[in-house]
This record gives C-alpha cells, sequence and structure tokens, in this order.
C-alpha cells in the first residue's frame, strides 16, 4: 500500500516536470513574435528557411527601433505608440522603396497666397470634415508609391462633396495613372505639385471611379466632357505659422501635405509628438489632412494616410500641432475647385 502510494505521488512529481516546462520555456518572445507575424501577414518565405531567417534579422532590428521610440510612449501614455505592422520585416530602404513615393520636382518653386496671421483663439476648437461625411474611405496605395495621387484626389473629393452638399465619392485613381506623363510615373512616385499644374494646363475633368473607362485606342481617354475641375491651387510654406494651416482646415476644407514618413513604418496609433524628423530635405510621403482638434491636452491634426484601414488608427494618425513634426508645414497645397 505504501509502495503503490509512492509510486502515485512520484508518478505526479514526474508528471510535474514534464507539464510546467512547455509553459515556463516556450520559443524566446522575439521569435515568438516573429512566428505569429509571419502566420498573421500569410509571408509566402515561410517555407523557405534561408530567406524566413533573413527576414527575422530584419523584423528583429525594428524591434530594436520601435523599443525604443516607445520609451517615450511609457512616460507619456498620450503620446504614440509603436508595434508589429505589416511592415515589420521590411529594411528601411524597402519601406521607402515601396511605399512612400513623394518625388519633389527641384526646378519647382513654392507658390503661396496672402495670409494673414490668426490665434488658437480665433479657430473653432475641432474641425473634422470626415462627420459630414465629406472624406471617402480609406483607401490602399499597396507596394504602390502613389501616395501624392491619392491625397490630392482625396482632397478634391471632400471639397467636391462640401460645395454640393453631398456625400464624398471617389474620384478615379486609374485615370491619372493613364493619363498623367511624368518622369515619376505611377506607383514610381510624383510631385503632387506638378500633378495639381497639369490637372489645371490640360483642363483635365476628374471622373469618379465608377464612371472612368480607357478608351479602346489609347491607355487614356481625355473623351468625357463633364467632371471635376480644378480651378486654382497654392502651394506654401508654413513652418512657424501652423495657425494659418488650422484656419484652412476650419473655414476652407482638406490640405494636402508632404511629410517624413520613414517612422510611421511600425506606428500603432496615438499622437506623434517625437520621433518624427522635420526637415525639409527627409520629406518622402503625401497625405491629406481632414482635421484637427484643439480640445486635446494635446492639439494635434487628424491626417488621413493611404496604406489602408489596418494601418493607425483606422487608416489615420494624429500628428502634434506647433513642432512641424514630420515636416507637415513645409509643404502644403490648397485646393480650389471649379463651381460644381
Amino acid at each position: 500500500m505504501e509502495t503503490g502510494k509512492f509510486l502515485a505521488i512520484f508518478a505526479g512529481i514526474l508528471c510535474l516536470f514534464l507539464i510546467v516546462p512547455l509553459h515556463m520555456n516556450p520559443p524566446s518572445s522575439l521569435e515568438g513574435q516573429f512566428e505569429r507575424f509571419v502566420s498573421d501577414f500569410n509571408r509566402p518565405y515561410r517555407y523557405h528557411p534561408e530567406a524566413y531567417e533573413s527576414r527575422f534579422l530584419v523584423f528583429e532590428k525594428s524591434m530594436v527601433r520601435l523599443k525604443t521610440m516607445n520609451e517615450t510612449h511609457w512616460k507619456n501614455p498620450n503620446s504614440a505608440k509603436y508595434g508589429v505592422t505589416n511592415f515589420t520585416d521590411l529594411t528601411i530602404e524597402e519601406f521607402q522603396r515601396n511605399h512612400l513615393g513623394y518625388r519633389e520636382q527641384k526646378t519647382q518653386n513654392i507658390t503661396g497666397r496672402n495670409f494673414s496671421r490668426i490665434n488658437h483663439k480665433d479657430l473653432p476648437k475641432f474641425t473634422d470634415w470626415r462627420s459630414l461625411n465629406y472624406v471617402t474611405e480609406i483607401k490602399n496605395q499597396g507596394s504602390c508609391g502613389a501616395c501624392w495621387a491619392y491625397s490630392v484626389l482625396g482632397v478634391v473629393e471632400t471639397m467636391v462633396a462640401k460645395t454640393r452638399q453631398k456625400i464624398a465619392q471617389d474620384l478615379s485613381i486609374q485615370q491619372i495613372f493613364d493619363c498623367f506623363d511624368s518622369q515619376y510615373f505611377g506607383c514610381h512616385g510624383g510631385d503632387f505639385v506638378e500633378l495639381l499644374q497639369w490637372i489645371i494646363d490640360e483642363h483635365v475633368a476628374l471622373q469618379q471611379d465608377a464612371t472612368y473607362i480607357k478608351t479602346s485606342t489609347s491607355n487614356c481617354s481625355f473623351t468625357a466632357k463633364t467632371g471635376v475641375k480644378v480651378r486654382d491651387f497654392s502651394c506654401s510654406n508654413f513652418v512657424g505659422n501652423e495657425d494659418e494651416m488650422l484656419k484652412l482646415l476650419a473655414f476652407h476644407g482638406p490640405i494636402v501635405a508632404a511629410i517624413n514618413g520613414l517612422t510611421w513604418q511600425n506606428y500603432l496609433g496615438g499622437i506623434i509628438q517625437y520621433h518624427c524628423d522635420g526637415d525639409i530635405t527627409k520629406l518622402n510621403h503625401v497625405v491629406e489632412i481632414v482635421g484637427y482638434n484643439l480640445n486635446h491636452d494635446i492639439p494635434h491634426y487628424i491626417v488621413r494616410n493611404s496604406w489602408g484601414r489596418n494601418f493607425g488608427e483606422d487608416g489615420y494618425v494624429r500628428i502634434a500641432i506647433g513642432k512641424n513634426l514630420c515636416g507637415i508645414a513645409q509643404r502644403v497645397a490648397v485646393i480650389d475647385i471649379e463651381d460644381v
């Protein structure tokens, strides 16, 4: 009897030793995160050991960078938080090449209007053009550097909706790809200023996504007699005068801005207050600013990106106002459309 009890106890202890290590000694945290990443995003290299190992090393470097960037988030929960995204296994060079597409034409000068300086107290505390259904759904440029085109069309879509006081409708990005003849064509990147000037000079009628059709004889159709036309635009530098950007957002509509998006590679949410160089030489991406919030503890812009709804905050980014973070005030376009 005693022997039976002893064997039972011994068997129980042995089971504990066999079971507990399965929970106490999982694969390293980083390896486990990478395994989940590969599975969640269905990476094709999961079945190729050499490519898997190579991408793991890239992933590891990304995790080191975002860990450093997150130190400010733990000190200030309102600041941006960084983590694993669809881009975490890309090198900085790959991310910039495939997902950032701003290519400024060096021959162009920044133009501008005469702006009067204003104070925050003269502005609405909150503006968000989405609240009126004047902003279309988030787009996903994929591995295509077409941010410059998506952002211009986004602003024009809202200006049309505002003028007509109707729900915003998508304009055709394909029309831009087919018709805009530029040395920086389509997915290889472009300049939103050059695009806007072309739209005006060629009297292009921008067509809705549902109605644009290629011709059978060429890659571009200019046959449409109806569509949206851009009447005018200006491109200005608002560094040191971001209050004027707020005024435009409140009383005119959304605006286009060139920014530095390198550190957005692992952005999850929150308000960007650090880690985003605003030097004009670092601009590499184009976005649409659709509003702002001065009621928040950290006044911020509401920025519409074109990397799909799974990026950031349902496709959006928040950036603190007043510090030219990410270069958001360096090169800003205001668009006017013809009466529709």
